[in-house]
């Protein structure tokens, strides 16, 4: 119904409204880039300001020291007013939480940001203008976009019969084949699940991480956190269990992790929140392919001018830059 609607809205409008309608689009679409941009940007400089904070802490440099640099280091922008009295590694871990809202505002900008830009489908909609003989500007329909969104509803016709295809097969496939609970597990030998308990403990007692806002909930479910979200967290038990653990202000309980892809982007980027514990890469399979999504290269493509998105923003690989190569069904 959508692209009936969308079909007919076309077939009156015609080119220039298509065109009125784009530009209005990238109008409103800019400052929500210009605003990822910005907060961007502040996300590193906090995070360096933090960095600046734990190196004056380990060369014992006094809390009161009268310099410019000094001032701006104790004005943490996520306290109303400058503290009176403290430590630099109180005040790293201030800089640290205003650098990860900072870099939750960024992505929250830029999807927003992307979805008036169409996901970068505006310039396949004005080359179509572009090339159509009928676009004239004189209020006809434009026959190439007419036939894009006539093909783009015969496609996703075709997708949707074939996703239910495919869910009928997995259904039955479930009934016949229950799933193996060891596909959700990570095999851990008795010395790397010692690693991984006394890592649960450094991380609950580390009072000066930008997550100590978990600590709690960490010690509850008895977990290592590998992934922070919005809602929650993913987490490793000390079985091997993958699981989903929400936050103590939001809603539901914790959840096995089943999807692959999630399940190998939290062992990854465990790795990155835990050096130490690098036998939680996942191991690469022989038939694996390149992420089609970043093409192998473990970080996702922006359009001109916001690259710099591609070092915070997470790949749907999860920065391993392959994945596994989808199974054909029998």
């Amino acid at each position: 119904m959508i692209f009936v609607v969308a079909f007919v809205a076309v077939a009156f409008g015609g080119g220039p409204a298509i065109n009125r309608l784009r530009l209005c689009c990238i109008e409103r679409a800019n400052p929500h880039y210009l605003m990822a941009y910005l907060c961007g940007n502040e996300s590193t400089l906090f995070t360096a300001r933090a960095t600046t904070c734990r190196r004056w802490a380990s060369r014992g440099i006094p809390w009161n020291r009268a310099t410019k640099e000094a001032e701006t280091l104790r004005l943490c922008p996520e306290q109303m007013e400058a503290p009176t009295s403290g430590s630099w590694l109180k005040q790293a871990a201030g800089w640290e939480r205003a650098a990860l809202t900072a870099q939750r505002a960024m992505s929250k900008q830029w999807r927003v940001a992307r979805i008036y830009d169409l996901w970068g489908l505006w310039p396949i909609i004005e080359f179509c203008l572009r090339i159509d003989p009928f676009n004239q500007g004189n209020g006809m329909a434009p026959l190439s976009l007419l036939v894009l969104f006539f093909g783009l509803w015969l496609g996703l016709r075709a997708i949707g019969r074939l996703m239910k295809i495919g869910w009928e097969r997995r259904s039955r496939s479930k009934v016949e084949n229950p799933p193996q609970l060891k596909l959700n597990h990570v095999d851990l030998s008795l010395a790397q699940r010692e690693k991984v308990e006394r890592r649960i403990a450094e991380f609950i007692e580390d009072s000066t991480s930008i997550y100590a806002h978990v600590h709690e909930t960490v010690a509850k479910a008895n977990v290592l956190p590998l992934l922070f979200d919005w809602t929650g967290f993913m987490a490793l038990r000390p079985e091997g269990e993958i699981v989903y653990v929400p936050y103590v202000d939001e809603p539901g309980e914790i959840e096995q992790v089943h999807d692959e892809r999630l399940r190998n982007m939290g062992l990854f980027q465990g790795t990155k929140l835990h050096p130490e514990l690098e036998f939680l890469l996942p191991p690469k399979p022989r038939d694996a392919i390149a992420c089609p999504d970043c093409r192998g290269s473990g970080r996702p493509t922006f359009p001109p001018g916001q690259e710099h998105l591609s070092g915070v923003v997470i790949c749907s690989c999860g920065g391993l830059g392959w994945v596994s190569k989808p199974q054909t069904s029998k």
